[in-house]
């Protein structure tokens, strides 16, 4: 709807109408509202996995799904791009790693290509647990999305793929770097160069 027709249509709950400003600003309210629920979700979930959020991050990274990173080598990813995909100080980043690698989450070795390098992949048991999450988070969003019907469904899909495209129209660059990401073709469900 253009901006005049928000002023002559009623809201779906029946309540008058609202002007531009108002619904984007009731549209913002519940967004952050859903950020705070997912987040409880998601603490939920790795406090049952034993989990904790920066370890999910690596989890997420090293296996692929950080948009920025793409899927890494299966070398793994070296230590310093690590600590600059999180910003992290690198004192952080290695303890953070450490406590990972003692858990059987990942793995610390050198570079293939340059001894010198220190890079971190998956373990069996990393990739396990990444498994695990996804499949919990999956199973999160089937149940959240199962209150809307197909009809609803698609068009919600339609829709925040209208609200993407703004922000890769306001940040060109940021979505220049996530479509060359070979994570953000995947997201997308197109192939991979």
């Amino acid at each position: 709807m253009k901006g005049s027709e928000l002023e002559t249509n009623s809201l779906a709950d029946g309540s008058p109408p609202a002007g531009r400003a108002e619904v984007i600003g009731s549209v913002l309210e519940i967004h952050r509202e859903m950020m705070w629920l997912a987040q409880y979700a998601i603490r939920d979930m790795l406090q049952h996995l034993e989990l904790q959020m920066p370890q999910l991050m690596v989890l997420t990274m090293l296996g692929g799904l950080h948009p920025e990173l793409g899927t890494p080598s299966p070398d793994g990813l070296s230590m310093r791009d690590f600590t600059r995909a999180l910003s992290l100080p690198p004192a952080t980043a290695t303890s953070l790693i450490d406590r990972m690698t003692a858990r059987g989450l990942v793995e610390r070795t050198s570079s293939p290509q340059d001894r010198r390098v220190v890079v971190v992949r998956l373990t069996p048991q990393g990739q396990d647990v990444l498994q695990q999450v996804n499949r919990a988070w999956q199973r999160t969003q089937e149940d959240v999305f199962g209150t809307l019907d197909d009809q609803d469904l698609q068009q919600y899909l339609a829709i925040v793929q209208r609200l993407r495209d703004g922000y890769h129209q306001r940040y060109p660059q940021l979505g220049r770097e996530l479509a060359a990401a070979p994570c953000g073709a995947q997201a997308r469900g197109e192939e991979q160069p």
